[in-house]
């Protein structure tokens, strides 16, 4: 381990898998001494396990190859760490072990003076093929000079759940305080239901709902709705001068669009082959304070400059739920090329399935540092994304608890229409990510309720 290499150096105890286009002129200590040009390549070492006896092969990617040049190699832990594997290096912390902790195994590390160890060899092209690979840096191209070393939270557990609380002790010594604390929570229910009733109650008679229209009733002999900007406007809720632009920026041809998620999945031409969304995207969780009909009570979503939103329901947030959101994201639409997020754990925790797949998928991402909410453009889309939420269920008195369907509305037509983004170029949203113009008819014959 080495600390003051910027990069991983390989030595003679590695082989080198694949190159890359790319090279660094390194400089030495003494500034009298040339520069050399290293090139810079992914790299396999063996690593025998003590415990087990098993080999496992140890892959770097991007680190600096001397090849018989170096008779040892020097791991930076942070480009390690950068990857999601945890490494631990004080050996001043009680709590651990010093060492790096794989999903597999455990590499443990052995001190030598000041410096922390571990053997390696350069293995056979027997091993090479037939032991199981691990990555233990990332593919994504590593600049030490612009990487952002960001933090992340910790989830703080109910002192409930903690057995080494007072309260945990007195809910299992005290059975009647907890049936009295139940019955106080069924009375504030009954309170506050009662409140509830009054209030939808006065609601009738506000006047600030007295220039909501009445839902209209109409019986059409065409098959669809003529396209028109008023009907848009008043389909999607927008006005007038976007609507226009967005009929001029989809068609209206009258055919049903496989506007994802689909139902039924069509057949991939590449099952395997996903495309590269080139752009900065970026994800957060949005709360609401009702739980729907289907029993979620939030929402991680995925937005774009352009105006482009993708929902996915939560009916907990945990790593469960959380973690397959990308996976769905990559499947519908393809591999963002960067991805901004906040430091929650539930994204960028340690073993977590979210940024395990950013780091398969070799996704370039960005930790927002807290109580930063500007460096995550998500978080203003999704206040965005709430206004108009909000003004279609006032309109058209839509039950709160049927809210997951009128964010699935609300994001559909946003992906369909034209905004006033520097980003979208005069397209809608879905054609800027997936270059495809969408055909809006069927927007134009049904509204959201009522």
């Amino acid at each position: 381990m080495d600390a003051n290499a910027d990069t991983c150096c390989l030595g003679k105890n590695f082989v080198i898998m694949s190159y890359t286009p790319r090279s660094a002129d390194v400089y030495a200590y003494d500034p009298a001494l040339p520069p050399t040009n290293v090139p810079i390549v992914s790299g396999a070492t063996a690593y025998d396990c003590p415990q087990s006896g098993n080999t496992f092969i140890l892959i770097f990617n991007e680190a600096l190859y001397y090849g018989n040049r170096l008779d040892h190699s020097l791991i930076n832990p942070n480009q390690v760490r950068k990857f999601g594997i945890p490494l631990w290096d004080n050996p001043f912390d009680e709590m651990r072990n010093i060492g790096i902790e794989t999903k597999p195994i455990f590499v443990a590390l052995k001190a030598k003076g000041t410096k922390l160890l571990f053997d390696l060899r350069a293995p056979t092209d027997q091993e090479l093929a037939n032991r199981p690979h691990i990555d233990m840096t990332s593919k994504v191209p590593w600049n030490p000079g612009t990487v952002q070393l960001g933090k992340v939270s910790i989830v703080h557990k109910d002192p409930i759940d903690d057995p080494r609380s007072n309260e945990a002790e007195l809910r299992q010594l005290d059975p009647i305080m907890q049936e009295m604390n139940e019955w106080r929570t069924v009375q504030q229910t009954i309170v506050d239901g009662e409140r509830f009733f009054q209030q939808v109650g006065r609601m009738d008679d506000d006047a600030r709902f007295a220039d909501v229209p009445v839902r209209p009733s109409f019986v059409s002999t065409e098959r669809h709705t003529k396209a028109t900007a008023e009907k848009l406007s008043e389909r999607l809720g927008i006005g007038l001068h976007r609507a226009r632009a967005t009929l001029r920026s989809t068609l209206q041809r009258g055919t049903r669009s496989a506007i994802l998620p689909l139902a039924r999945r069509y057949q991939a031409d590449c099952m395997f082959l996903r495309p590269r969304l080139k752009g900065k995207f970026s994800t957060d969780t949005a709360y609401f304070n009702h739980k729907s009909i289907q029993g979620n009570i939030a929402n991680q979503i995925y937005f774009h400059k352009s105006g482009f939103y993708s929902c996915h329901h939560l009916s907990k947030v945990d790593d469960k739920q959380v973690g397959p959101t990308l996976k769905k994201f990559i499947a519908d639409y393809g591999i963002p090329e960067h991805l901004t997020m906040d430091g929650a754990a539930v994204q960028v925790g340690r073993n977590t399935s979210f940024i395990e797949t950013i780091n398969r998928a070799a996704i370039n991402y960005h930790i927002s540092r807290p109580y930063q909410p500007e460096e995550n453009p998500a978080k203003g889309g999704i206040r965005e994304l709430k206004q108009r939420f909000y003004r279609l269920i006032v309109k058209h008195a839509i039950p709160e608890r049927l809210w997951n369907f009128v964010l699935d509305r609300v994001v559909d037509t946003m992906n369909i229409t034209a905004n006033y983004s520097r980003y979208s170029d005069g397209r809608v949203p879905l054609e800027v990510i997936t270059g495809i113009t969408p055909d809006i008819t069927e927007y134009m014959d049904f509204t959201i309720y009522g």
